[in-house]
């Protein structure tokens, strides 16, 4: 994996840096707020506490402003799909860890 898209530290984690546009504390909402983390990656509710729950839930029939069936090629990834997480790093506004 080359590091443009994540750095593999050890067998279990892998890494991701960003630098993103625009204020802070906006990027910040955008990771952390479940309404607006959904509107580029996953929704779901996360308790922003170190060992606080994270459901990551991905909704891929609805990614754009017309919601639609994804490809054939790509029927098992339609619908809604949920993942379980523990928040593991919670440093408002610099970082975010989880499982």
């Amino acid at each position: 994996m080359s590091d443009e898209y994540g750095r593999l530290i050890d067998r279990h984690t892998v890494r991701f840096e960003r630098l993103l546009p625009g204020p802070i504390d906006r990027v910040w909402k955008y990771l952390t707020d479940a309404e607006l983390r959904g509107t580029w990656f996953a929704g779901g509710p996360m308790e922003p506490r170190v060992g606080g729950k994270m459901d990551i839930v991905f909704d891929n029939s609805h990614l754009g402003p017309h919601p639609a069936e994804p490809p054939e090629r790509f029927k098992q990834y339609g619908g809604r799909f949920e993942s379980k997480h523990v928040v593991t790093i919670y440093e408002p506004p610099h970082r975010l860890g989880f499982t």
